[in-house]
Order: C-alpha cells, then structure tokens, then sequence
C-alpha cells in the first residue's frame, strides 16, 4: 500500500516521534511510505525518514497514495483539503491546547468533517475536550488508541556531576512549566542535588537560562537530544520531573516507567486513563503546586525504597497500556480497516 505521512514538523518532539514509530511500523509491514512536514521542514527527524529510505516531499499528489495519516490538530486543514480523494486517518495527539487551537483557527475543524477515522489517544480526550467538535461524527470514524511507546535497546550512561540527579524532558515552553520544575528544586537549598533539561528551548522563560548561568554545578539545559541519549538521561535518574499543565499522552512517562525510573509529576486528567494513581506507582502533585512538586522530589530523593517500589509498580500497571505489539496490531488493522471502508 503506498502510505503519505504528514506531520507540522521534523522537529524532536513527541508528536513528530510517534508518527516515526508509525512509519517503522508501516515500513516493516511492506507498505510504501512518503512523508511531508508543513513547516520546519529542516527539523532533525528529517534526515531519519531519509536514512530509512522514505523519500520526503513538499506537496501531496492525491492519485500517487492509498492513504494519508496526519499527524496532530496541526495537519486539520490538510485533512479537509484532502476530502473525499484520499482516504485519512487524523491522528490528534493534542488535549486543551488541541481545542484551543480548533477554536482560533476554524479552519483545523474542518477536519473532522473530512477524516476517513479520528484517532485520540484516551477516551478523556474524545469525551470531554472534543465532544463539540464530535456532535456530528458518526461513533464508527472515531477510535481510541493509545500509542505505542518503543524502548532503545541500548543507550548512553550519562555521567552526573552531582549524587542525585533530577531530569526533565520535553520541548521548554510555557505548556510544560520548566521554570516551576527549576524553582522547586532551587528551593530545596541542596548542594546534592543536579537538574538536566533534555528538550529543545522555545519559549523558556528568562529565569531559567539564568539559573542554569548562575550555577551550572547544579542545573543544566542540553537542549534537543537523540532519542537513545535522552532514555540514558531517564533511566540513569533518580527521578523524572514532570510539571506540565495540559498533556494528551505525556511519552516521557511511560518511558520512565519502563525505564524504572520514579516519577514526579502535575495530576493531569488524562493519566488516570493512562493507569498513573498518586502514591501507588507515582508522586503526583497539583498543576502549579511548586510547593508540592518540591516535597515529592525531596521524598524521592531521601527514600530510594519507595522510589523503587513506585517505579516497579508504574512498570507493571501502566506499561502494558503502550506495549508496541499491541499498537502494530492495532495500527496495522486501523490501516487496512480505513482503506477498505
């Protein structure tokens, strides 16, 4: 089958990384694959689909291809422009901000009218944040699945400079809150005690490249990463930090769990779903409690046992949900399935 792949970006972001794995998956299947970026053509992930030998395009041909996946609210208006001529599988990987995006730009919302199949990655998604947009979609173009989540077979061992070691990862803009991350572990007064930031910087704010120049003993920014360095830096942690204010399937988790890694993080609605319980497999904190997100840092850091105990139970119950055989079944039927329909 020959398959178009869209995305917004070839940027190193979890969104942009999915859709490789898809692409993986697609191309050991025996499908024919191209891929285009809308924007920021020049990204990092541009020259893996090259080394995988899929050619990148700059326009879509609607007679060369049997299938389209777009990836993100993003490609919303690429799913509409394609309407009836291909069949498209919209693959939104966003939450609130998803929404508020649909609601600025009416032209993204087009999409659910034209999509072949609307893909979300958890049933809070579906039901709650687009239930609007959905009020006129038929229940069989909709399905839930979570994405499958990969973990490297070898990876780097990052050398810390301090004896604990706090990571966080993810693109640095406000959505995220990397600064409450960098002040709760500011306010923990500890000379034991190092933060790295793996992600790229966007629109951190001011303070946070301050902190990093004023004491780089302590925390450091290392920008966007390989895949396999950015798992060495999660694995080889202490604990994961994660304070972001709205997530649709926040990826760094589910690899710090199969990782083994604690994991500190904001009490989002959808990592219920995900299989996340405060205080049986992770220390959650309320969105905006630096606070909070501070004393569950210091509570990982002093009692290794319960770190440990966390990081096993997060491995048991949340990883099997994003298990990667179970999403190329699933990805694979999902394929077949929209063709033939």
């Amino acid at each position: 089958m020959r398959i178009v792949l869209i995305g917004p970006a070839f940027d190193i972001a979890g969104a942009s990384l999915n859709l490789l794995r898809i692409a993986d998956i697609l191309q050991g299947a025996g499908h024919t694959l191209t891929v285009a970026a809308m924007e920021r053509r020049d990204g990092v992930l541009r020259q893996a689909y090259l080394d995988r030998g899929i050619p990148v395009v700059e326009g879509i041909a609607v007679g060369k291809y049997d299938l389209a996946i777009c990836n993100t609210i993003l490609t919303g208006d690429v799913v509409s422009r394609l309407g009836g001529n291909l069949p498209a599988i919209w693959w939104i990987r966003e939450c609130l901000i998803g929404s508020h995006l649909v609601n600025k730009h009416p032209e993204l919302a087009a999409g659910f009218a034209s999509a072949s199949r609307i893909i979300f990655q958890s049933r809070y998604i579906r039901d709650q944040v687009f239930a609007e947009q959905l009020k006129d979609v038929p229940d069989e173009r909709v399905r839930i699945v979570p994405q499958g989540i990969p973990v490297p077979e070898s990876f780097p061992r990052p050398e810390r400079r301090q004896h604990h070691l706090v990571v966080m990862v993810g693109t640095l803009t406000a959505r995220k809150m990397p600064r409450q991350i960098f002040r709760a572990i500011a306010s923990l007064e500890r000379d034991d005690v190092e933060l790295v930031s793996v992600g790229k910087l966007h629109d951190v704010d001011p303070e946070v490249p301050r902190m990093v120049e004023n004491d780089p003993e302590h925390f450091r920014m290392l920008g966007e990463l390989p895949r396999e360095a950015c798992y060495g830096w999660i694995a080889h942690a202490d604990l994961l930090a994660h304070a972001a204010s709205d997530e649709s399937q926040p990826n760094v988790l589910i690899e710090a769990a199969f990782a083994g890694t604690p994991i500190a993080a904001s009490n989002l609605p959808v990592l219920q779903e995900c299989g996340w319980v405060d205080g049986e497999n992770c220390l959650l904190h309320e969105v905006g409690d630096q606070q909070g997100l501070a004393h569950n840092i210091a509570r990982l850091i002093d009692d290794p046992v319960l770190g440990q105990r966390l990081a096993q139970r997060a491995r048991d119950t949340v990883c099997p949900r994003f298990d990667m055989a179970t999403f190329t079944q699933r990805l694979l039927g999902l394929v077949e399935e929209t063709v033939a329909a």
